[in-house]
């Protein structure tokens, strides 16, 4: 797929800091959200343009609660992926 997106998220479970990379085969806007399991928006980590090739986005997430999240990266043409993440 031309638009298809490739991410890695780490380190996953994580005490304070949560990086993502994200390598994108087009430019596109892309938001990045956790949700509880229960599905509502805990923290929106990332909305906006990211560029062609890999891009590393840092997030400080030692507010969060303890637990088990859902990290949601959608693009605007439509591709969403989801992983599960542990706060320690």
């Amino acid at each position: 797929q031309e638009d298809m997106i490739f991410t890695r998220i780490y380190p996953n479970p994580f005490i304070e800091s949560l990086y993502i990379l994200i390598e994108l085969n087009t430019s596109d806007f892309v938001t990045i959200d956790i949700f509880d399991l229960k599905g509502s928006l805990v923290n929106n980590i990332y909305s906006g343009v990211l560029n062609t090739g890999v891009q590393r986005i840092n997030k400080n997430l030692e507010k969060l609660t303890p637990g088990i999240y859902i990290l949601k990266i959608k693009t605007s043409t439509g591709i969403t992926q989801t992983e599960k993440i542990i706060k320690f």
